[in-house]
């Protein structure tokens, strides 16, 4: 925790010996961040951010080196807005992580919370992707304030993943915003791979919440819909022999979404059975 610091960069110093001690530990798995800076404390007018931006590139550096499996950024300062978050720079601070995430090979799980996106330039799809293709990624959470529709069209427009992750948006609450559902619903279906959750649903399952058409493609999605689409024709990635599904997979994947009978219909009429077409849900 950075608390009642005097100013940003004896925070970036004393960060930098933590994570310098640290970045080699043989047994270290996981590292939670958490600037919780008083109103009192100096900020860096060029940074945007009361972690600043000298101390987002020792945590890129950080991230770059470190075998952690789980690693969480938290920005909780009483000086910025629980309502608006902080902003987070993206011609600084993004890029950092960016490069830091881009060489990880161990991270798991990456959590960045707290933050706010940019109104001009987003910088939510861009830490996504970098985070989500890292090779052993499976869970990201950027509960961020502000993201818009903007935000989850440009997730769906990336090429889609080549392994599942679980995704978590927005910043304490189970409830996605109801202008949201539409954006959100086209990024699942372009983006079978990812497994969507809210900020606080953390039982592995999936969203819970009252929009049934939403929760039948985050439900798909969790069980297996990118299983229809491996040999999709509307699929631009490379088709090999490697993409066919063994029979022998299928039970495991029907006892897997055996509560919710509505996927297990729709797997049904899959190649698991019979021959069908490409996959679609009306939005």
């Amino acid at each position: 925790n950075n608390n009642n610091v005097n100013t940003d960069d004896d925070a970036s110093v004393v960060l930098f010996t933590i994570l310098a001690a640290i970045q080699y530990h043989p047994t270290l798995t996981t590292l939670k961040l958490n600037d919780n800076t008083t109103t009192t404390a100096a900020t860096n007018n060029n940074a945007g951010d009361e972690y600043g931006n000298l101390a987002f590139e020792y945590i890129g550096e950080f991230i770059a080196k470190c075998q952690l499996k789980e690693l969480e950024i938290k920005c909780t300062s009483s000086s910025s807005s629980s309502m608006v978050g902080t902003p987070l720079d993206t011609t600084t601070a993004v890029p950092f992580l960016l490069q830091g995430l881009s060489r990880n090979k161990h991270l798991t799980k990456f959590h960045l919370e707290g933050f706010q996106t940019n109104t001009t330039t987003s910088s939510l799809s861009a830490i996504f992707q970098a985070a989500a293709r890292r090779p052993a990624m499976k869970h990201v959470a950027l509960l961020f304030h502000g993201i818009t529709a903007n935000d989850l069209d440009e997730i769906r427009n990336m090429p889609r993943l080549d392994h599942a992750v679980r995704l978590q948006l927005w910043s304490n609450t189970t409830v996605v915003p109801t202008w949201s559902k539409p954006a959100l619903g086209r990024m699942l279906l372009a983006q079978p791979e990812v497994r969507f959750a809210a900020a606080n649903d953390d039982d592995n399952d999936t969203l819970h919440h009252s929009d049934a058409e939403l929760k039948f493609i985050c439900n798909m999605n969790y069980y297996g819909r990118y299983l229809l689409l491996l040999n999709d024709d509307d699929d631009d990635r490379p088709k090999n022999n490697d993409d066919k599904v063994p029979v022998a997979i299928w039970p495991h994947v029907f006892q897997k979404a055996n509560r919710h009978p509505n996927v297990v219909y729709e797997l049904l009429k899959g190649p698991a059975l019979c021959a069908r077409g490409s996959y679609s849900v009306p939005l």
